[in-house]
């Protein structure tokens, strides 16, 4: 069958993705070159046994989320045809692309942060279809450190790195074989801290420090201002309004504690790794003698908590209280204001800013 007709009667959504995006490098467009290197670069391997394969994602699809969400389904199964003679899935080791960027206030740093959590969105997809691990994302950002060059120059670490996720995945060489996993975390307004708790953790996380954080050569690897050497970097809390950078510490093997800035008087998310803050961060676990990166998070509280002193209530300043079509924020700060769209809201104080 013709690879085009082919792949959009199994993978409609991916086959609508590369059309509606015009994604064609190639006279004959980009879709028919797939299913073309797929046809003469893949299929004839039918017949061979594989455990698995590695993926090393690139940036050219960072504009492209879509790609990892249709794609890599799409991938597995297909690869899974041909490598897997017992009918199981193959496994697939991915590393995620590696920060680039012209310089930290770069939106290609955004842009990456986007494709890696498509790729980690996807992985969960296919594990869940599976009913077990099959694909496991991996964090690469400690390995090259110079924003302007996306390339690691130790080659042998990005190796090893991702033999131990293999080895640990596949032949169950070890119980550890990841970064720290995110698994709760609980904002205590009172006191301005957000503790989150992490999952395989091995022994217990541990901060990367001046020249040890990457695997590079030493003098790529100083990324972090003297006065950092010794922080936990790479967290930030969204208040809802904005961005704020955060104090952390860990605390025992398997905690993080956020300190939020005085100006910051709630928290709708945090995140780890998030645009420019990628370039800092260096928690890691440690296992068997090794630290793994862990991969970027984010998690967003169900119900935002607010400081009472917060709900102000921005009446459109004719006197009456809050309708539909007004606007609210702070009495204080009118820059910080959003639209009332829902009659249920008219009348009544609804979040403010952290002006």
């Amino acid at each position: 069958m013709d690879p085009e007709v082919a792949t959009q009667a199994k993978y409609p959504e991916l086959y609508n993705a590369i059309v509606t995006n015009k994604y064609d490098q190639t006279s004959s467009g980009d879709l028919n070159k797939v299913g073309n290197y797929f046809l003469t670069r893949v299929a004839p391997f039918k017949g061979y046994n594989a455990a698995g394969m590695i993926w090393y994602q690139g940036e050219h699809d960072k504009t492209h989320t879509e790609f990892q969400l249709y794609g890599m389904e799409a991938l597995i199964e297909s690869w899974s045809n041909i490598f897997r003679n017992d009918g199981t899935p193959i496994n697939i080791v991915s590393m995620q692309v590696a920060p680039y960027a012209t310089a930290s206030s770069d939106a290609t740093l955004t842009q990456h942060y986007a494709l890696n959590k498509a790729m980690r969105t996807a992985l969960d997809k296919v594990n869940t279809k599976y009913g077990k691990q099959i694909a496991i994302p991996v964090a690469t950002y400690d390995f090259s450190v110079k924003v302007d060059n996306i390339h690691p120059t130790n080659k042998k670490e990005v190796a090893l790195r991702t033999a131990k996720e293999a080895l640990g995945m596949v032949y169950g060489k070890s119980t550890v074989y990841n970064g720290a996993a995110f698994e709760s975390a609980v904002y205590d307004e009172t006191i301005g801290t957000v503790t989150v708790k992490f999952t395989n953790v091995g022994t217990g996380l541990v901060k990367g420090e001046i020249g040890t954080r990457g695997f590079d050569d030493p003098a790529n690897s100083a990324i972090l201002p003297a006065s950092d050497s010794a922080k936990l970097n790479g967290f930030t809390v969204w208040s809802g309004l904005a961005f704020y950078d955060v104090q952390a510490d860990i605390v025992g093997t398997d905690t993080v504690v956020l300190t939020l800035p005085a100006d910051c008087k709630s928290v709708a998310g945090i995140y780890y790794g998030y645009g420019a803050s990628i370039l800092s961060a260096n928690l890691f676990n440690t296992a068997d003698g090794y630290n793994f990166a862990t991969l970027p998070f984010e998690h967003m509280f169900s119900s935002p908590v607010i400081p009472e002193h917060q709900i102000r209530l921005w009446d459109g300043g004719d006197g009456v209280g809050a309708k539909t079509g007004d606007v609210y924020g702070s009495v204080a700060d009118n820059t910080s204001r959003t639209q009332v769209t829902s009659t249920a809201a008219e009348g009544k104080g609804l979040i403010a800013s952290d002006k």
